[in-house]
């Protein structure tokens, strides 16, 4: 019958073949599959659900929406009237308090009494009870040797003249008259250092008390290599003048690189001598410069008054010129 009918419609007289049974370890292998199959549609599930916008939460329109307004409107004017009916009522009603007993003062124990704390006060005896002592008066303060009861007589009678207040407050006939130290006004620290600036520069020297205005005429000739250089320098005119290379404050520059900005300073002095008299006399000081300053080749310490004579020789670190001092009436 299944020849007949496969003739008919031009295919091969031959049964189809048997369908096999798959063996046990490929029937896992395609259960395996069939998993991992699931398992990724599930995963692409997911990120397309992952990627895809959020929604916009549905907007209820019309009466839906008033009536939704309407409830809400309700339970506000609820919760206020609530809130209003809370406060009017009256606060709960608090019954006062006991007045609180003091403990037995009497019956107390030694052990009480050494257990309270200190600070703590003493509590009222009980009616009846005998009253504690009264505590001793101080003693008086001890008696200085001079002093005498009937010479100051409390506090009058001494040191301010008899019978006044100042008997025990004065002093004896054998005391020392205390020393009066006048009080100095002057300026110290910051103060005087800011006085001691010019043109926002802090100088390193201060002209001492007997800074004077010389009344001879002195020069300084500046020599180099043996031959003057320039014009005389007129320092007669102030008390005193400072070298160095700070232009802004300096009277007397020295452009060397070998010269402090600082260097040193020529003062006039009021001095008085045995063999001279007082007389104002020249000055040099160093200011702690870094290569030093020269009196007739010899280096000067610094911070250090050093006198000048006529025809003295300065030099300032390491510098070629000589600074000659001569006056109006040298011969």
């Amino acid at each position: 019958m299944l020849a007949d009918i496969y003739r008919k419609v031009g295919r091969a007289a031959s049964p189809p073949p048997p369908r096999h049974k798959l063996s046990p370890p490929s029937r896992a292998a395609h259960k395996q599959r069939a998993r991992s199959r699931s398992r990724s549609r599930e995963l692409a599930k997911r990120q397309r659900h992952d990627a895809s916008p959020p929604r916009r939460p549905e907007r209820r329109g019309g009466d839906a929406q008033r009536g939704d307004d309407r409830q809400r409107r309700h339970r506000e004017e609820d919760s206020g009237a609530r809130a209003r009916r809370s406060r009017s009522r009256s606060p709960p009603r608090r019954l006062p308090l006991p007045p609180s007993r003091p403990p037995n003062r009497a019956a107390a124990s030694p052990a009480h009494e050494h257990a309270r704390g200190f600070g703590d006060e003493p509590m009222p005896a009980k009616q009846g009870a005998a009253a504690p002592p009264p505590p001793p008066p101080p003693p008086p303060p001890p008696r200085l040797p001079h002093e005498d009861p009937q010479d100051c007589g409390g506090r009058g009678g001494g040191g301010r003249g008899g019978g006044g207040r100042g008997g025990g407050r004065g002093r004896g006939e054998g005391d020392a008259p205390a020393v009066q130290v006048d009080p100095n006004f002057g300026l110290s620290g910051k103060l005087a250092e800011e006085t001691n600036t010019v043109r926002g520069v802090v100088l390193l020297h201060t002209e001492p008390p007997e800074a004077r205005k010389p009344t001879l005429k002195w020069r300084l000739y500046i020599f180099k290599a043996g031959t003057l250089f320039g014009d005389p320098l007129y320092i007669h005119r102030q008390s005193s003048y400072l070298f160095g290379r700070e232009h802004r404050v300096v009277d007397v520059p020295t452009d060397h690189p070998s010269c402090s900005k600082q260097h040193a300073v020529l003062q006039y002095r009021l001095i008085e001598k045995e063999d001279t008299g007082t007389a104002v006399r020249p000055y040099m000081m160093d200011l702690g410069s870094t290569n030093g300053t020269f009196l007739n080749d010899e280096r000067l310490d610094p911070q250090r008054y050093y006198e000048l004579l006529e025809k003295d020789m300065i030099k300032f670190g390491n510098s070629s010129r000589e600074y000659v001092l001569i006056h109006e009436k040298s011969g």
